[in-house]
C-alpha cells in the first residue's frame, strides 16, 4: 500500500512537474513530441521513468496508420521486440508485473552507428527484467 501510494503521488507529481497532457502518453506522437519524450525518460529517475514508459508504450499501445506519419519508439523487453497489436492478457501482464524493484529500463535516442533499418530511426526503450521468474513467465506469454 505504502508504495503504491508513493507511486501515486509520483504520477501526480510528475504531470505537474513536467505539464504533461493527454498528449503526452499518446503513442504515437509527432517526430519532435517523440524525440522530447525519450529525452523526458531518459533524465527521469526510476520510478518515472517506469510510469512514463508504461503510460505510453503499455496501456496506449495500438496500431498506427503509416499515412498519419506518427513516431513511437520500438519497445524490446528481454530482447523480445513488442509488436504494436499485443493482446489484453499480455498487456495487463506488463502493466501489473514489471514494476520499479523488477526491471531496468535504458534509453536508445540516436541511431547507434552501423545500424541499419528500412524506416526512420524512432528511438528504443529497452527493459531488462532483472526477476528470472517474470522473465520466465513474459517469454511463456509472448
Amino acid at each position: 500500500m505504502k508504495r503504491f501510494l508513493r507511486l501515486l503521488i509520483l504520477q501526480t507529481l510528475s504531470i505537474t512537474a513536467f505539464s504533461q497532457t493527454n498528449a503526452d502518453t499518446s503513442y504515437g506522437m509527432t517526430g519532435e513530441q517523440n524525440k522530447d519524450w525519450l529525452v523526458r525518460v531518459r533524465d527521469a529517475d526510476k520510478d518515472l521513468r517506469l510510469i512514463l514508459v508504461k503510460g505510453r508504450l503499455f496501456e496506449n499501445r495500438q496500431t498506427l496508420n503509416p499515412a498519419d506519419k506518427l513516431d513511437v519508439p520500438v519497445l524490446i523487453i528481454d530482447g523480445i521486440p513488442i509488436e504494436d497489436n499485443i493482446d489484453k492478457g499480455q498487456r495487463e501482464f506488463l502493466n501489473t508485473q514489471l514494476t520499479t524493484d523488477n526491471v531496468d529500463i535504458q534509453i536508445v535516442e540516436k541511431e547507434p552507428d552501423g545500424l541499419y533499418i528500412n524506416k526512420a530511426f524512432t528511438g528504443i526503450v529497452l527493459l531488462t527484467i532483472t526477476n528470472k521468474k517474470t522473465s520466465k513467465k513474459l517469454k511463456k506469454l509472448m
